[in-house]
This record gives structure tokens, C-alpha cells and sequence, in this order.
């Protein structure tokens, strides 16, 4: 439609341009073809007096050689016509041959010019001269001597040089004429979008809500009546829709919720049941206990549904910095994974949205480095000593939904694994979490003598930290 609209608009300013263009491009023609015939009334005027002086003298020789000197200047044809009955009676510099050849091409100007001058009437401009036309122009005025008409004085000249000078003139009118016709094209851009924002805005809230942001809705109190109108409606049916969807969530997580105490309390008499059952039964017994299992399972996943449609999701930015060589640390994976899951949830949780977390991992003299960096507004100097207590909080954090656990259950867990954790802060604004874990060389053994008696599994600490960067999801951990 916006292009429509654009079409439209361009369509109307260019037949108002050209409604303006056409007279002013006529106008322009006509200026220029009246200052030539000016220009040529004028010499045709000081020719007569010439004329008049040489009858006064009786020695038309200086005549013929103003002619002579006139043409040789300025390559016109001036002929001065003794008789008004012989078309080619006429005398001066030019052979009246030369001036028979223009008369052709001239048509019946040089005939209406002559007659006007017969009637002792300068001759009148003739018809417009276009740059596609060939024809000469031609002036003619009177040759009086003391108060006699005697003739007359013909000025014909070409009208290459008059029709290049239209051409140009045109041909800057054509160019101005195309600038103005692209500010047009983008005036009437600006034009299409400011009609089209309300339907723009309808749009948009329509694809929002069909990529599931329910909330979306417009601002019914500007545009136009029907478009208020159409806004109103709109924010009803989402209204509508949310809560609809709300409704059948609510509804899901309820009845999932309510189902699962029958289910438990089923499976706890199945099982009693089987005490007694006699041994031939076992099979059935089995097939209805794997049917209330999936009964459970269907459930649980009607629950991780619903929860899930509830968390909002927030976008980072996670980059992993790979080592050259694997690292290898003796761990646990599970705890160790568990204690990046925390991490990284802290650092999304109090980074900026859309923020860079970065994940690290390098070898560190005997031990296994592993770095989580974040872009978040970071502690203070003073407040490193006391983080990883439990339930403590920064005063700037208080707002922040958690409990305060997160850092001292994952500092706890590093500790099980003979690791360390520190707390650092980022210039010039974040917050760094560096984990240590024994390391182990490329043969299997530990790098350091000094082995935990806890018993521990080897694993690789690039593989957990891509394992928990799959996992992350909405922060849970607390800083």
C-alpha cells in the first residue's frame, strides 16, 4: 500500500510540475526569440537611416558597403527592396539569389514582413521559432526619404544560434524539473508514512503478538476516527487473546498440579498391591504400573510446560574462550557443572540486557583455570570481602529477586573438589568469578602430589563448560 500511496502522490506533483513547466518552458521560448527580434529590428532601423542618408546624398555605395561589412560580421542576409511588386528585386551586399534561396524556408514570412512595411508598419515578430524548427527569422521596417516611402530594409539571419539557446534553456528546465520530481518522490515518501503509522503500528503489535508477546497493544488516541476506532477493537481482541491464554495455562499448571497427588497415591497402592499378588498377575501388574509411569511422566511434562511459559526470556551474548590444549581437572563433573550453571545465571541475571558474557578456560601453573566475566555494574572494593557469604547482598542489589545463596553454595561445592574460588572487578565496570581445580597432565596423572581422598571423577573442563553454556537459561542464582 505504502508504494501505492507513493505512485499516487509522485503521479499528482509530476502533472502539477508539468501544468507549470510547459507554460514557463513556452514563455521562455518566446523571451528569447523576442530579444533575437530586437536585436534584428534594431539593425534594420539604423539600415533604413543609411538608406535615407545615401538617398539624401544620391550615392548608394556606402549602403553597399555597410551591407558588405554587416554580412561578412555577422552572416546575416540584409537586403534592401527598391520594389514592392518583384519579390526578387532587391538590392545590396547579397545577390538576390541568396535571398530567393531563404524565401522558401521562410514560407510567407518575409512576404507578411515586406507588406507590413509596405504599409509603412515595422514588421511584427512572426510565429514562434521552436528548436525543431529550420526557418529563418525575418524583419522587415520602411525606408523613407523626406517622407517618401522608397523601399525597404530586410533582415533575414538563421535560427541555429536562437534554437540552441531554447534548447539549453529547456534543457535546464528539464533538470531542475527532475530534482524537484525526486524531492517529490521523497516528500511523498514522508507523506505515505506518516498516513500509513497507525496501520504500521496495528502491524506490528499483530506480529508481536503472533511471535507470543501477548502484552502487546496499540495507542488507540491518535490517527484518524476509523483508526481509533480499529485500535480500540484491536487492543479488545488482545486483551481477549491474553487472557484466554492465561486461562489455559493457569488451567494446564492446575490441573497437572492436581493430578499428580491421585497418580502418587496410585502408585503407592500399586506397589502394596503387588505383595500379595500371586506370581501369575505379576505381568499385568507390571503393564499397569508402566501406564500410570507414563501417566506421571506426561504430567511432569504438562509442569516444565507451564513453567516454562512463564519465564521470560532475556538475551546475551555468551563467547567461550577455548584453550590450544584440552584441560583436564579432577572433579566432579556433576558439582562442577552445577557450579557453572550458577555462575553463568549470576552473571546474566545482573548484566545489561543483550550484554556479553564471557566463559574462559586456560591452565594455570598445577591448576585448571576456568573464568566467567560479565558486563554488570559490578561490586565495590570493599564488598569483595563479603561475597560468597550466605545471604548477603549488595545494598545496590536489593531489588534484584534471590536469595543471596547462590555464590556461597557454589564456592562450597569448588571447595569439595579441592578447588578455590575468587572474586574480582572488571575495569572499567563488571564482575569476574575465577574457579581453580586441580589440573591433570596429558597422561592421566595429577599435576600436583597432592590428590583429594574425596573420591572424584577426571574431567575435561572445556566439555563442562560448553555443557553449562548449552544449559544456562533464566538466572536463578544469586550474587
Amino acid at each position: 500500500m505504502r508504494f501505492r500511496l507513493i505512485a499516487i502522490l509522485t503521479a499528482l506533483m509530476a502533472g502539477v510540475l508539468l501544468a507549470l513547466t510547459v507554460p514557463l518552458a513556452r514563455g521562455v521560448a518566446g523571451s528569447a526569440q523576442h530579444a533575437v527580434y530586437l536585436d534584428r529590428l534594431n539593425d534594420a532601423n539604423r539600415f533604413a537611416a543609411v538608406l535615407q542618408d545615401a538617398r539624401t546624398r544620391d550615392d548608394l555605395a556606402v549602403l553597399d558597403g555597410e551591407l558588405q561589412r554587416y554580412h561578412e560580421v555577422h552572416d546575416r542576409i540584409v537586403a534592401v527592396r527598391v520594389r514592392f511588386d518583384d519579390p526578387a528585386a532587391a538590392a545590396g551586399a547579397v545577390e538576390p539569389q541568396a535571398l530567393a534561396g531563404l524565401l522558401p524556408a521562410a514560407g510567407t514570412e518575409i512576404s507578411v514582413q515586406l507588406d507590413a512595411a509596405r504599409h509603412l508598419k515595422d514588421g511584427e515578430p512572426g510565429a514562434q521559432i521552436w528548436p525543431w524548427d529550420s526557418r529563418p527569422l525575418a524583419v522587415a521596417v520602411p525606408a523613407r526619404h523626406n517622407g517618401q516611402l522608397v523601399g525597404a530594409i530586410l533582415v533575414v539571419s538563421d535560427s541555429r544560434a536562437l534554437r540552441g539557446e531554447v534548447g539549453r534553456l529547456w534543457a535546464l528546465l528539464i533538470v531542475a524539473d527532475l530534482l524537484v520530481l525526486i524531492g517529490c518522490v521523497a516528500l511523498a515518501s514522508r507523506i505515505a508514512s506518516w498516513i500509513l503509522r497507525p496501520i504500521v503500528v496495528l502491524d506490528a503489535a499483530a506480529h508481536r503478538i503472533s511471535t507470543g508477546e501477548l502484552s502487546a497493544r496499540v495507542a488507540a488516541a491518535a490517527g484518524p476516527v476509523e483508526l481509533r476506532r480499529l485500535g480500540v477493537s484491536f487492543n479488545t481482541m488482545a486483551a481477549a487473546v491474553e487472557d484466554s491464554m492465561r486461562r489455559q495455562r493457569a488451567f494446564v499448571a492446575d490441573a497437572s498440579h492436581q493430578l499428580r497427588n491421585p497418580l502418587s497415591a496410585l502408585m503407592l497402592r500399586l506397589g502394596i498391591l503387588g505383595v500379595d499378588l500371586p506370581p501369575e498377575r505379576a505381568a499385568d501388574l507390571t503393564d499397569v504400573q508402566d501406564e500410570a509411569q507414563r501417566l506421571v511422566r506426561i504430567i511432569d511434562d504438562l509442569l516444565q510446560l507451564a513453567t516454562a511459559e512463564q519465564v521470560a526470556v532475556r538475551r546475551h551474548t555468551l563467547r567461550l574462550v577455548r584453550p590450544d590444549r584440552p584441560v583436564v581437572a579432577l572433579a566432579d563433573p556433576l558439582l562442577v557443572g552445577t557450579v557453572l550453571d550458577a555462575l553463568l545465571d549470576n552473571a546474566i541475571k545482573f548484566g545489561p540486557a543483550g550484554g556479553e558474557v564471557t566463559v574462559g578456560v586456560a591452565r594455570d601453573a598445577d591448576r585448571a583455570l576456568i573464568e566467567v566475566l560479565d558486563a554488570g555494574p559490578g561490586v565495590e572494593p570493599e564488598e569483595l570481602a563479603r561475597i560468597g557469604d550466605r545471604f548477603w547482598r549488595s545494598a545496590r542489589h536489593q531489588n534484584v529477586e534471590g536469595t543471596g545463596l547462590g555464590l556461597s553454595i557454589a564456592r562450597h561445592l569448588i571447595g569439595l573438589n579441592d578447588g578455590e574460588m575468587t572474586f574480582g572487578r572488571r575495569e572499567p565496570r563488571g564482575f569476574a568469578v575465577s574457579v581453580r581445580l586441580l589440573a591433570f597432565r596429558a597422561d592421566g596423572e595429577p599435576v600436583s602430589d597432592q590428590v583429594s581422598a574425596t573420591p572424584a571423577v577426571g574431567a575435561v573442563a572445556e566439555g563442562a563448560v560448553e555443557g553449562a553454556v548449552e544449559d544456562v537459561a533464566e538466572p536463578v542464582a544469586d550474587r
